[in-house]
């Protein structure tokens, strides 16, 4: 039993570790073709070359738009991972060396029934899981802080982008607009900290088309990336701002709401998963577990006096 129990701790962390990064591939695949759909129309500025421009690498960029933009923060994450990788390797390592594993499976093959042949494995495993686990530990941090800023900013951004169609529609201008519409947001959220920097960048005499695709960039969020895109659009055909903005604040809406709904609708199947895994098996465990330790114990005296026999 434990050379089969031990076989298994190449096998399926291997293959847990490469649905993972398949996964993450495709993810970030489909979001880098929804993000750069809008620049094949401008020949200019090509997705590889805005790429280069803000950062050098994948892990650089991923961790900006993260939130993560400091100059050493690609090193800083790689020596965390390792870190992360380190200590669950010393954690496997204290629980295999001090025989706590070999007692727990060796106590599990006891249990009658051949219940302990099941869980030996499991248990035989859960050392590579906190393996694992720490290894996960810096990923889920960059993925936890990218996940509030997308949030954050799809929060934010229909009520500013109403607020500047707004703006735009009485006669102000876009500059004076954007600056209303940063004052209007908390500064502490990420998209007046990004609206913010495109300021100063247009101020500091960058082109207002590549302003616009930087924050497109810098944001990597779907629907600022639309936005981003009309007005770009308007900014190089000539056409009405107030009249793109105002369509595209009723875009944003309209997606909001309909993922509203669309979470409303999920929301009994999303439910049925911690129900069945949380609430039935105590159920299960408080209505028949006394009845299956009785029957347990008539077994073990049923066996115990025909042996004796």
């Amino acid at each position: 039993m434990v050379a089969l129990a031990s076989s298994w701790w190449i096998v399926v962390p291997l293959g847990i570790a490469a649905a993972w990064a398949a996964r993450s591939a495709s993810s970030r695949r489909k979001a880098r073709e929804r993000l750069y759909d809008w620049e094949q129309e401008a020949p200019d500025a090509s997705a590889r070359e805005l790429e280069g421009e803000l950062w050098g690498s994948w892990l650089e960029g991923w961790l900006a738009v993260s939130g993560f933009r400091s100059p050493s923060a690609p090193q800083w994450f790689l020596l965390f991972q390792a870190g992360s990788i380190a200590v669950g390797i010393l954690l496997v390592l204290i629980v295999t060396l001090s025989g706590v594993l070999d007692t727990g499976i060796l106590w599990l093959e006891e249990i009658p029934g051949g219940l302990g042949d099941l869980l030996a494995p499991i248990l035989a495993f859960a050392p590579w899981t906190l393996l694992f686990l720490a290894a996960l530990l810096p990923l889920s941090r960059v993925r936890s802080r990218r996940r509030y800023i997308v949030q954050n900013v799809e929060r934010d951004l229909p009520m500013a982008l109403a607020l500047l169609a707004t703006l735009a529609e009485s006669g102000l201008g876009l500059d004076a607009s954007m600056e209303r519409v940063i004052r209007a947001i908390d500064p502490d959220r990420p998209l007046a900290r990004e609206l913010t920097m495109f300021q100063s960048e247009s101020r500091a005499g960058i082109p207002r088309v590549q302003c616009f695709r930087r924050l497109s960039r810098r944001l990597d969020v779907p629907s600022v990336s639309v936005f981003v895109s009309a007005l770009i659009h308007a900014e190089q055909v000539g056409g009405g701002v107030a009249e793109g903005l105002r369509r595209q604040a009723d875009e944003v809406w309209e997606r909001r709401r309909e993922l509203a709904i669309q979470k409303a609708q999920t929301l009994p199947t999303r439910l049925a998963v911690p129900l069945v895994l949380c609430f039935l098996p105590g159920v299960f465990v408080y209505t028949f577990g006394p009845a299956l330790a009785q029957f347990i114990r008539i077994a073990e005296g049923v066996v115990r006096g025909s042996g004796a026999n």
